[in-house]
């Protein structure tokens, strides 16, 4: 892994804890002491080697993001993991304003823009936000989906229609995921200024379904613990980044 223009700085993560959700979930869990913090003064970021092929390769239709986030302001864009040289690259997952967003890049490089229609983040609070594509549904609304706190958001139909029955974009010859950043020349990092946090950073290269995203979120009903990733199917998880936690 590499650590890009500036170092992501290790916190106590002070994740919500108890009031997260409430009850067992039946995950199991593991300790959860620290996330990391990212300054987009400084342009902070990670990269991932060979994720994006990771995620993309077999002419993949299928995409799963999970993390935990806090942002320090609403009024501009953030980038909370991008791939690609150009145009976001095959996909970009972030935010727009308090909004979710994702940006997909097909292999006719074609890339869709798609933003949630409700408020989703508050600011200075922290928040689990969860990313599905899956491009073989027939029903748009099913072909991306956002997820926040467990529970699903509205995507406003407006900002683009989800592209059907396509692989993502594998013309580009960009192999990593940023996380805090997209790819672009010069690199694509928040616009805003502040302290970015993440914690539990985790992909999949296929579903993961409405329950088991719910679980997720409330697995961290108990303060200092988090869900155990890799004990979620399927097991096919790609990346789990636990900032700062071994």
């Amino acid at each position: 892994m590499f650590i890009g223009i500036g170092t992501p700085i290790p916190r106590l993560s002070n994740l919500p804890g108890s009031r997260a959700g409430g009850g067992s979930t039946g995950l199991e869990t593991v300790d959860n002491e620290f996330s990391m913090s990212f300054s987009s003064v400084d342009q902070s970021f990670l990269k991932i080697t060979n994720l994006r092929n990771e995620l993309i390769n077999s002419n993949n239709k299928q995409l799963s993001f999970s993390a935990w986030i806090k942002l320090p302001a609403l009024n501009v864009n953030w980038y909370f993991a991008g791939s690609g040289l150009n145009s976001h690259g095959p996909f970009t997952f972030g935010g727009s304003g308090a909004n979710m967003r994702t940006w997909i890049t097909t292999s006719d490089s074609n890339t869709t823009k798609i933003i949630s229609t409700s408020t989703a983040f508050a600011a200075n609070q922290w928040h689990h936000v969860f990313y599905v594509i899956d491009t073989t549904q027939s029903i748009a609304d099913d072909r991306t989906r956002f997820y926040i706190n467990g529970e699903k958001v509205d995507i406003d139909a407006s900002t683009g229609t989800p592209p059907l029955d396509s692989t993502f974009n594998t013309i580009q010859n960009q192999p990593d995921v940023l996380v805090n950043a997209w790819r672009f020349n010069p690199l694509g990092t928040p616009s805003g200024t502040g302290i970015i946090e993440y914690d539990e950073l985790a992909f999949w290269n296929t579903v993961i379904d409405d329950k088991i995203i719910k679980q997720i979120y409330e697995a961290n009903n108990i303060a200092g613990k988090t869900a155990d990733l890799a004990k979620v199917g399927p097991s096919n998880l790609k990346a789990w980044l636990r900032m700062g936690d071994n």
